[in-house]
């Protein structure tokens, strides 16, 4: 995995946000293989008559895990799409105050699914909704996502503070 360099000396949130998301993302790697091994599986069980129940509904929910687990790495890793359609409008103060309202604003939508989605969790947890073929609970899942919307809001925070201390920049190696 890559590592990143921040031009600030990092401080203990930044390390212990990093090596959260780091985890989830290798949890998320996992899942990954999980899937392909169940994919697999499947389509070798069904050439003899004898396909694996459900794994249509196990990889639709795997995949709840692999986006929710991932999310935060990537962030953190610079891996998200970026569109920069002011900065070249803007002087150096401006750029800073633009990068760090971006950050802030997508830190509030991603704290805001964390909230609800543990709201959600918390539902599906008191009602004991489960899924048709598998019967498993819907509120783990629904607790991932909000974990992992919870960790990317972080990161976004800790970019907003970067971006107006030292104008953001971050070198992935």
């Amino acid at each position: 995995m890559s590592r990143e360099k921040s031009t600030a000396a990092p401080g203990a949130l930044d390390g212990v946000v990093a090596k959260a998301a780091r985890a989830a993302a290798a949890l998320g790697g996992i899942v990954v293989l999980a899937i392909m091994f169940a994919s697999v599986a499947d389509v070798v069980l069904r050439h003899f008559g004898a396909p694996l129940r459900s794994t249509y509904e196990l990889v639709q929910f795997a995949m709840v895990l692999v986006v929710w687990c991932s999310v935060a790495w990537c962030g953190l890793a610079g891996g998200h799409v970026a569109l920069n359609l002011l900065g070249g409008f803007l002087d150096r103060r401006g750029a800073r105050w633009l990068n760090a309202s971006v950050h802030l604003a997508g830190a509030a939508l991603f704290a805001l699914i964390a909230w609800r989605s543990a709201r959600e969790a918390l539902r599906y947890l008191a009602s004991g909704e489960v899924t048709n073929m598998l019967r498993a609970p819907f509120w783990p899942f629904m607790a991932v996502t909000a974990a992992g919307a919870a960790l990317y809001a972080l990161v976004l925070l800790l970019d907003a503070r970067r971006a107006l201390a030292h104008g953001g920049a971050r070198v992935v190696q």
